[in-house]
């Protein structure tokens, strides 16, 4: 969040409109990234979690 609010006011000086757009489309980059990788994260199945023991120490 403070590296995107740098970044904002770096640009701001120059145009506001244009800074705020390109932070947006900053967010849905990273939120693209993020949607991906939960994606590719392993799916767990029920069932066999169900038939693994559970082993207290």
């Amino acid at each position: 969040m403070a590296t995107l609010g740098t970044l904002y006011l770096a640009l701001a000086p120059h145009n506001v409109s244009h800074a705020f757009a390109g932070i947006e489309y900053v967010q849905m980059g990273i939120v693209a990234l993020l949607a991906v990788g939960a994606f590719a994260l392993p799916r767990f199945n029920q069932a066999a979690s169900a038939a693994t023991p559970v082993v207290d120490a």
